[in-house]
């Protein structure tokens, strides 16, 4: 079952944009036309390597974020916005954070609580955000000492590692558990899958779209 991201198709916060945005959506050339199919063609590719799990009729299912910036051409993300409703359907979402001068500046509350609940991430950022703040918290969780805790005395695992238990304390286990979750032997991984591009030009998604 996905998690509910937000209703809102397109987020930015920024008024300015989102004028541009709802123009664009109005008008839109011919050759414009053409110049979105190559774009969507483009960032459809990219969208399958997620793989998502969604149902025979695409209504329900893990669910896609695809957070961009303001430095991103409009139709380049009514490209990822359009090509995303095919691969997740009603369970996709754009949002597009201010464009920033640093490398791995902070998204911000509104954009890191959809991150959170996003299955699939598609990061496609000016500059460098992997290592910003919010994507950290989705790439390496948390996990409380309550919440591993119940999980060991859970019916499931109550008489399981049981020389571990001897060996270590249960906030040792706990440390242990949540540490980076990069590690392929780790027991809890990442809730979601991300994918991060860095380049907003129409290039990123239209070289080898064919």
């Amino acid at each position: 079952m996905s998690r509910n991201i937000e209703k809102t198709p397109v987020f930015s916060g920024n008024e300015k944009y989102d004028q541009e945005w709802q123009r664009m959506q109005r008008e839109l050339s011919s050759e414009k036309k053409e110049q979105l199919e190559k774009l969507k063609q483009g960032a459809e590719n990219v969208l399958k390597c997620f793989k998502l799990k969604r149902s025979p009729d695409n209504k329900s299912g893990e669910n896609l974020l695809i957070v961009t910036d303001s430095g991103a051409d409009p139709l380049m993300i009514k490209a990822l916005w359009e090509a995303g409703r095919r691969i997740a359907g009603d369970d996709c979402r754009v949002a597009v954070a201010p464009k920033t001068e640093h490398a791995a500046q902070e998204f911000g509350k509104a954009i890191g609580e959809k991150m959170k609940m996003a299955d699939a991430i598609l990061l496609i950022t000016s500059l460098s955000r992997t290592h910003a703040k919010e994507t950290g918290e989705v790439s390496h969780p948390h996990y409380s000492e309550e919440v591993i805790g119940s999980l060991l005395d859970s019916s499931a695992l109550k008489y399981s590692f049981l020389e571990l238990r001897k060996k270590y304390t249960t906030s040792q286990i706990v440390e242990f558990l949540s540490k980076k979750k990069l590690h392929k032997e780790s027991m809890f991984p990442s809730k979601s899958r991300i994918i991060s591009i860095t380049n907003t030009s129409r290039e990123i998604l239209t070289e080898g779209a064919y």
